[in-house]
């Protein structure tokens, strides 16, 4: 499925505003590839593509990686391209992960949000484990931010903290503890300034808490795996991104109005 325009079109104007070099680029690159619809092999493929900015430099990579009986494909559902995480046995598990060269990592200096649009089709078993990772190198290096889908509910883990299971709340929507056939947004904020960090699923806060400052990631990871459980299901994942955080884009857009003010004052 193709990216929003308002993604694509935030992605834009914070090149705009911070420049065009790939030190300050939209956060990886905006992940090129996210939406699975263009750069990778026609059909069904694994998700093996590597994507490159108007100077020739590396923006990232799609790679991915499965065990017997499971598999990493993109694949149409829905009339759209999708990735596709699948296994039918246990101990089994199938990955796939976009890795940012150095240069297209998050910054350091302004808030960023990594999202994607999940869903799972479980055809028996119990719903093993679903995970949405972001990572600080490659696809084996520290795992800064993570949410974990399974019957339980939703774990999440931060920097230096041991996983959190998110129950689900009595009332609260069936899609809060398990992913469901239709496609629901999981993102993740930070500030790297503050250490400020929070989740959402499907519009609902995950987690808010304060930890580590200056984190930066360079590893956006989904991976289905049994854990022990038989769980013969498939995990979609599509429109996979990196943008400013959005409370960053109004401040630069406040300022562009303040200085096109001050300007105009100056003129009078």
């Amino acid at each position: 499925m193709k990216l929003a325009t308002k993604t694509a079109l935030t992605a834009a104007l914070f090149s705009l505003a911070v420049g065009t070099g790939a030190a300050h680029a939209a956060p990886m690159g905006g992940i090129p590839g996210g939406d699975f619809e263009s750069g990778f092999a026609s059909g069904g493929t694994e998700p093996l593509a590597s994507f490159y900015d108007n100077d020739s430099n590396l923006i990232g990579q799609w790679n991915w990686a499965a065990s017997a009986n499971a598999s990493s494909t993109i694949v149409t559902r829905n009339d759209s391209k999708v990735l596709r995480l699948w296994q039918e046995w246990q101990p089994r598990s199938a990955h796939a992960w976009f890795t940012a060269s150095t240069a297209y990592a998050t910054p350091t200096d302004s808030p960023w949000e990594i999202g994607a649009d999940l869903a799972y089709q479980r055809t028996s078993g119990n719903g093993a484990n679903k995970a949405f990772r972001l990572r600080s190198g490659d696809q084996n290096s520290t795992v800064l931010f993570q949410m974990r889908f399974n019957f339980q509910g939703i774990w999440y883990a931060t920097p230096g903290q041991a996983e959190v299971l998110v129950a689900k709340p009595v009332g609260s929507p069936a899609n809060w503890s398990a992913l469901t056939v239709d496609m629901k947004r999981a993102a993740f904020h930070y500030d790297p300034i503050t250490g400020a960090a929070s989740g959402y699923f499907d519009g609902q806060e995950v987690f808010n808490v304060t930890t580590t400052t200056g984190l930066s990631v360079r590893n956006v990871q989904f991976s289905h795996y049994t854990g022990g459980d038989w769980d013969p299901g498939q995990f979609f994942v599509d429109n996979v991104y990196a943008v400013p955080e959005p409370a960053s884009m109004a401040l630069l857009g406040l300022g562009s109005v303040l200085m096109l003010a001050r300007r105009r004052r100056q003129m009078a």
